[in-house]
């Protein structure tokens, strides 16, 4: 990555800028005042930070986060100060890196705002857990934190920038959204230099996993993840299965992709139908 000579000494509100929240759950915090390290923007300490509270099965300890957040609430703060011609020098791998941990960090930055979680209003309380993301309202659409200058909310860095701006269906499998039914949190940050190694890595970890793809061969039936289903689009004109159309095929075959031998042959066979999962919004917290 390109070293910016941009030196900065001054005070944000920590959670990364964040300017803007309507969430209303009683378990809120006060955000801290975090000062933005000076030097040029890097991963590392958010790498830091990954590596000591997300486990090999992506589960997150919030509760050492929350006491020890500074290096998040600085990470994400020096992301709201990166001008707009500084992000346009980097490469495209540097720049969705780039998003993908800006999503993910702004994400952890919810929860231990919020942690623990409280039952939200009644209608989430009866749909989903009580210590799901679902229970903090306007967590997507209208927390907004400073990225790049100005403020954003986390479906606007996923369906604005990362979704129309990237042709990567991979980043469905990256970005996560602090439940046992998304990806695993990846406790390393992405970076430029080795981020193909890192989607691969993601995609087959994500294929491997019963709850994102299973087959049931007295059914004939193929389980998936709903994500497939979600954003399913956004694999098409990537990715193909012969046999299959449309977006059923896109899917498949990106499954096919990082499937063993013996699943392929499977998802090659057109009789088998595709079902899919429902989806665990149960916090990806550790036990």
């Amino acid at each position: 990555m390109r070293r910016i000579g941009f030196l900065l000494s001054f005070t944000v509100l920590a959670l990364g800028g964040v300017i803007a929240c309507s969430a209303s759950n009683s378990s809120s915090v006060q955000a801290p005042v975090v000062e933005i390290p000076e030097g040029p923007f890097t991963h590392e300490a958010y790498n830091t930070v990954l590596s000591t509270y997300v486990d090999d099965a992506g589960m997150v300890d919030y509760k050492g986060l929350q006491e020890n957040r500074i290096a998040l609430d600085q990470y994400v703060a020096h992301m709201g100060v990166i001008t707009q011609d500084m992000y346009s020098d980097w490469s495209e791998d540097e720049q969705l890196a780039f998003w993908i941990n800006a999503y993910n960090a702004i994400t952890l930055q919810a929860i231990i705002n919020h942690y623990p979680i409280k039952p939200g209003n009644v209608l989430n309380r009866s749909l989903y857990p009580e210590n799901s993301i679902r229970q903090i309202s306007g967590v997507w659409d209208k927390l907004e934190t400073l990225v790049l200058g100005k403020p954003m909310t986390l479906n606007a860095i996923e369906h604005e920038v990362i979704r129309v701006e990237f042709n990567e269906p991979r980043i469905h499998v990256a970005i996560v959204c602090a439940s046992i039914g998304c990806p695993p949190l990846r406790n390393e940050a992405f970076v430029a230099e080795k981020l193909e190694e890192q989607l691969a890595d993601q995609s087959k970890d994500f294929v491997e996993h019963q709850q994102n793809f299973s087959i049931d061969s007295a059914k004939k039936t193929i389980y998936l993840s709903s994500i497939l289903d979600w954003f399913g689009e956004d694999f098409e004109g990537v990715y193909s299965l012969d046999g299959r159309n449309g977006t059923e095929s896109a899917i498949l075959g990106f499954v096919h992709e990082y499937a063993s031998d013996a699943q392929k042959t499977v998802l090659s066979d057109s009789t088998y139908s595709v079902d899919f999962q429902d989806y665990d919004w149960m916090l990806n917290e550790q036990p």
